[in-house]
């Protein structure tokens, strides 16, 4: 007579359970890690097209996050944001080797904090939860004002048609102008 014996066969799948379990949250974190990646490349990719900076904000979704939030949709502020910078917002915990890579773990530490980069990725500044922060408010005006010192310089639109034409010429290429409005 044969015994089955039960054991090995649930000791089997209970570790292959835990194998998937194991899996799945690596495929979460590099999840998680792919979408930091592609929020920045967005906004690096637009501060190339656009000549603007590129403001990386770091949040935990507690009270502070949520005020630094609403007073970047304040006008002031929201109008500078919006045509001098490409906004990454990442969370803190997701985006911790981004802020590792850009040198700011410790602002991380105690979010929201916040970095302005060039479209090349070098860091211009960093801004930890004291420079957005007067007490238990938001700084915007102080904060509007660091912003606005570190937008970036304009292009001269005549030397970028020159340089596309010289480039269009020597590749024998045809030139597509298109004049664009910021609003």
């Amino acid at each position: 007579m044969t015994v089955i014996r039960p054991l090995p066969a649930l000791l089997l799948v209970c570790v292959g359970l835990s194998a998937q379990e194991g899996q799945t949250r690596e495929k979460d974190e590099t999840a998680r890690i792919d979408s930091v990646g592609a929020a920045l490349d967005t906004a690096l990719a637009k501060a190339r097209t656009h000549a603007k900076r590129v403001l990386v904000v770091w949040t935990d979704g507690g009270a502070a996050g949520e005020a630094l939030a609403k007073a970047m949709k304040a006008r002031a502020l929201s109008h500078l944001l919006q045509y001098e910078y490409a906004v990454a917002t990442v969370s803190a915990i997701d985006g911790a080797a981004l802020a590792k890579q850009l040198g700011c773990e410790r602002l991380v530490l105690e979010p929201p904090a916040a970095a302005v980069l060039d479209a090349e990725r070098r860091v211009l500044a960093r801004l930890g939860h004291a420079d957005l922060f007067e007490g238990d408010a938001v700084a915007a005006k102080a904060l509007t004002e660091k912003l606005g010192e570190l937008k970036a310089e304009p292009l001269d639109g005549d030397a970028v048609l020159a340089a596309g034409l010289a480039r269009a010429k020597k590749l024998d290429l045809r030139v597509f102008v298109r004049f664009d409005a910021p609003w």
